[in-house]
């Protein structure tokens, strides 16, 4: 049985993990949902600070267990998608979490994978196509 590593760590820990992924650029890392990476590709820059903007909706607010909160950035973001990008953000080992990510998250809706592109800001923002989510550490 594999556990969700919010369920594995306790919140100080899990908040250094999502902040050592947001806030330390140092590459591009490849990952599917289970969490396997590669190793970084490229240097990033210092992480740019950006504002998640008023039109979001909170989809998954930071509790005890999960110190994330997680919004869907645009009216056609589905917050079931926002969430499992959060999974699949926090499934992969905060070593490889810095800088731009590329990950893949189960759509319940389309009810396949999709490429996510998760950018080296603060608060994360990611995208696939249309889909807008950010993730920010409380």
């Amino acid at each position: 049985m594999v556990l969700p590593l919010a369920l594995l760590v306790g919140t100080s820990e899990l908040i250094d993990l999502i902040n050592s992924g947001i806030k330390n650029g140092s590459g591009e890392v490849t990952s599917d949902n289970t969490g396997a990476a590669s190793t970084p590709t490229s240097a990033s820059s210092k992480p740019k600070r950006i504002k998640i903007p008023a039109t979001s909706r909170i989809c998954g607010k930071a509790n005890t267990k999960i110190t994330v909160n997680t919004y869907a950035g645009t009216r056609d973001t589905p917050c079931s998608f926002a969430l499992a990008v959060r999974t699949a953000y926090l499934d992969i080992p905060s070593k490889k979490r810095k800088g731009a990510v590329n990950l893949n998250a189960y759509s319940s809706i389309s009810r396949k994978n999709l490429r996510v592109k998760c950018e080296n800001t603060i608060p994360l923002r990611c995208t696939s196509g249309d889909f807008v989510i950010y993730l920010k550490a409380r």
